[in-house]
């Protein structure tokens, strides 16, 4: 299907489902039929004829199979036309990794051999730490590094990649290269959703006299030093919807 001249080989093929239909159409002469059933069942004994060399011919077989196909690839299609909540947040998360980052040490390396940086030799088999916590507080790369501000992430120069895949030496919040974390992907899935659809499902309320504590105690990963401790209240409007 993603070939020119594979299509044009099967141009028979094609022809033949056409004046199938229009054969099945004339035997149901004088009778309703649904044009739109019958314009999909025939695109759909094409596709499975090109990918597996058979079709769904037979009435019975073609307008049960076809109505069950056609009721998902309709489904299929109304659900890739919904924006997907997770989508926007993807900014909220990539300035907390920034601000708050998970491994303010990436894993050490082992020089390969010795290297001049910054003006300082590093013998080669020296084991290196990269303080990336450092960089994310640096104001000669960050304008106001201690603010939050998940804008800043929407008007960054277009030649820079500020992705997680460690493209940039200035964000780096799953490593890079071959040492890089290797849940990177789905935990730039996972977050970004988990997160949307508490935020989406539910309003929250911190308990009696309490007041949000964003201190961190440092190690090989940073934590907060008090758990994030919220009531939730539901906030959609049908309870049937948290089933």
């Amino acid at each position: 299907m993603l070939s020119n001249s594979n299509l044009e080989a099967s141009y028979n093929l094609r022809k033949d489902k056409v004046q199938k239909a229009i054969r099945d159409v004339y035997t149901k002469i004088g009778t309703s039929i649904d044009i739109g059933e019958l314009a999909f069942v025939t695109e759909l004994n094409v596709v499975m004829n090109l990918l597996w060399g058979g079709t769904i011919d037979g009435d019975d077989k073609q307008d049960k199979i076809g109505a069950e196909f056609r009721k998902v690839a309709s489904k299929f299609v109304d659900l890739m036309g919904k924006p997907n909540i997770s989508d926007f947040f993807s900014n909220s998360c990539q300035e907390t990794f920034r601000l708050h980052p998970r491994p303010p040490l990436l894993v050490p390396r082992i020089s390969s051999q010795s290297c001049m940086l910054g003006g300082y030799t590093i013998p080669k088999g020296s084991r290196v730490f990269l303080n990336t916590w450092s960089v994310y507080m640096d104001p000669l790369v960050w304008e106001n590094p201690s603010n939050f501000n998940p804008e800043r992430f929407l008007n960054i120069d277009n030649d820079k990649l500020w992705d997680y895949l460690g493209n940039s030496f200035e964000y780096l919040p799953f490593g890079s290269g071959r040492r890089k974390c290797p849940g990177l992907h789905l935990a730039e899935k996972m977050v970004m959703y988990v997160l949307a659809s508490l935020l989406h499902s539910f309003d929250r309320k911190l308990p009696e006299g309490e007041n949000v504590d964003l201190s961190e105690t440092f190690g090989i990963v940073i934590r907060k030093t008090k758990p994030l401790i919220a009531i939730p209240s539901p906030r959609l409007s049908s309870l049937s919807m948290y089933e």
